[in-house]
């Protein structure tokens, strides 16, 4: 057993895909400090893996062995609501909102059928506004402003990867290892 894929999501859970098509899960916040930075940081989302090792930016290391150890085996409908924010950005002021207009871009590598998530959150406190929809790649574009959301997102760089898969097998994990790149 190998590493294939390895996915950081926004609620701090490392979902590990196997190369026998196996998942597992590990809570960040129960590794222990030697493995990682201590205190959770957005370091972590900055790593790269290779076949029996997932490495950080900061030079920690996790290893297959251990990542067994510390995880729990989790099927296809345990992680398929797991999102990854593939970009999040404050644009205001804008006509909507002087201090708070955040468009953001979020992926749900698990989910086959609609993995994007593009949404807007306009305001703050009882009186704020916008929302999200989420979409497969044949919908989003065809949206027309969907290029614009995502340069508002502050993740222009995936307009080009999503744009080198006009259908639907569109490699999501190829979106989200450019972003842990950054």
């Amino acid at each position: 057993m190998i590493f294939k894929n390895v996915f950081l999501t926004d609620d701090w859970q490392l979902i590990v895909e196997f190369n026998n098509s196996t998942f597992r899960l590990l809570n960040c916040k129960d590794l222990k400090n030697e493995y990682l930075l201590g205190p959770l940081s957005f370091q972590l989302k900055k790593f790269n893996f290779s076949e029996n090792e997932i490495k950080w930016k900061n030079g920690k290391s996790i290893d297959l062995k251990t990542f067994i150890e510390f995880s729990e085996k989790a099927e296809l409908k345990d992680i398929q609501y797991s999102k990854i924010t593939i970009g999040i950005q404050n644009q205001a002021p804008t006509i909507y909102d002087t201090i708070h207009h955040v468009y953001y871009v979020l992926l749900c590598p698990f989910n086959k059928n609609k993995p994007f998530i593009i949404g807007e959150h306009i305001g703050s406190g009882l009186d704020d506004s916008g929302g999200c929809s989420q979409f497969s790649i044949k919908e989003l574009i065809s949206l027309s402003d969907w290029k614009k959301h995502f340069r508002c997102a502050n993740c222009d760089w995936a307009i080009e990867i999503i744009e080198k898969y006009q259908n639907d097998s569109l490699k999501v994990v190829e979106l989200i290892a450019e972003r842990s790149r950054l």
